[in-house]
This record gives C-alpha cells, structure tokens and sequence, in this order.
C-alpha cells in the first residue's frame, strides 16, 4: 500500500477501482492492439505498480503463465512485466528518497548470496 508513515491515503475502494481499470485498460489492448491502447495501458500499469507494488505482483501471476498467448494476440504486451518491476523499484526508491544508504546496508545473508552469484555461477 501507499504509505506516508502509518497513514493510508488511499482506501481499499479507490485500490479496487485502480485494480479494475488496470484491467479494463488490459483488455482494451487485446481487444484493440494500437500503440494507443498499448501506452494507456502501460501507464495504468505504472502508476498501479507505484502506488500498489504488491498487488500489481499480484497481476504478475496472472500475467506470466499465458505470456506467450497474450504476445500472440498483441505483440506490444512483452513489457507488462518489466513495467511492474520496475514501478515497483520506484516505490522502494521513492520510500527510501530521504535514506537512499539504507538501501546499501545489507545482512549476512544477502552478502552470501552475493558472495555465490560472484565465485559460484
């Protein structure tokens, strides 16, 4: 959720409304594959993924498993997943904007996976 300290803005309706139109927008595309319906819906997207960056995985779900027959019917839906990924790490950058280091202080077990990404693979 959208969080500005222990205060939602935003209430579960509104979440819903965005969740649905998100959807809505979707459909459109693959209803109507021009680059219009395509922007439309990756800004939707976008600004869902901001705003809800948990739910909008939760599109992921939906998403990923008929990937390949969504492209097949719209070839400009391959990016929906990386639109997601990557409103989602503007909302970690945007929560962490006065604290941009806390993002670089890392556990030992984070350092160990670092560690085998580097010597194991």
């Amino acid at each position: 959720m959208f969080k500005i300290g222990k205060t939602n803005y935003i209430s579960e309706k509104w979440q819903l409304y965005g969740f649905v139109g998100v959807l809505a927008l979707f459909a459109l595309s693959l209803l109507f594959p021009t680059t219009i319906t395509t922007v439309l819906f990756y800004v939707g997207l976008l600004v869902y993924a901001v705003l809800f960056p948990v739910k909008a995985l939760a599109f992921l779900l939906i998403y990923f498993p008929v990937r390949a027959f969504y492209i097949e019917i719209s070839p400009q839906l391959k990016l929906a997943g990386e639109i997601v990924i990557f409103g989602g790490l503007l909302h970690i950058l945007w929560n962490a904007r006065k604290d941009i280091l806390s993002l670089f202080r890392f556990h030992w077990f984070e350092l160990a996976l670092f560690a085998f990404c580097a010597i194991g693979s």
